[in-house]
C-alpha cells in the first residue's frame, strides 16, 4: 500500500532501551539503497523529508515528504534515495527487526561515514535475522 497524504502527524513513543524502540528515523544521502529483501513483519516506512523511489512487489512507486508505503510481511520491496538527502521513519510490526536494525547500523554524528556497510548489513541478517535479503537492489544505474 502507498499513500502520499498532504499532511500527517507522528506519536512520539518517548526514550526506551535498545529493546523497545519502536521505530528507526534515519537520514540518507543521495543513492543510498536496500538490497531487495522481506521481512517476517509488516514494514511501514514514512518519509520525513526528500524523495524516494520504493520499489514494492514488483512496482516502484516516488515518494515525497508526508508519503507513507506498508509491505506487508514478506513482500520484497527496497528502497532508493533521489534526492539530496532523504530522513525516514522505520517502523515494523510486530518489532522483529530491531536487534537486525542495530547490529546493521551505527548512531550518526559528524563523523559517521556515509557509505553504507553492506558487509555489516549481511552480518546483521545472518546474526540476528529479522529480514531475508533476497539479492541486490532492483534500480537501474542512475
Amino acid at each position: 500500500m502507498v499513500l502520499r497524504p498532504r499532511s500527517a502527524q507522528l506519536a512520539g513513543h518517548g526514550r526506551g532501551d535498545r529493546r523497545r524502540v519502536p521505530a528507526v528515523l534515519g537520514r540518507h544521502g543521495q543513492g543510498r539503497c536496500t538490497p531487495l529483501h522481506t521481512h517476517p513483519s509488516d514494514a511501514s516506512l514514512y518519509v520525513v523529508d526528500g524523495e524516494i523511489l520504493v520499489h514494492l512487489d514488483g512496482q516502484e512507486h516516488t515518494l515525497s515528504a508526508s508519503g507513507l508505503v506498508i509491505a506487508p510481511r514478506a513482500v520484497p520491496h527496497a528502497f532508493l534515495v533521489l534526492s539530496d538527502t532523504a530522513t525516514m521513519l522505520t517502523q515494523h510490526t510486530p518489532t522483529t527487526c530491531q536487534a537486525f536494525c542495530f547490529g546493521a547500523s551505527e548512531p550518526l554524528t559528524s563523523d559517521t561515514d556515509r557509505v553504507v556497510d553492506f558487509d555489516r548489513v549481511w552480518a546483521s541478517a545472518i546474526t540476528n535475522g529479522g529480514i531475508e535479503i533476497l539479492g541486490p537492489h532492483p534500480f537501474p544505474p542512475v
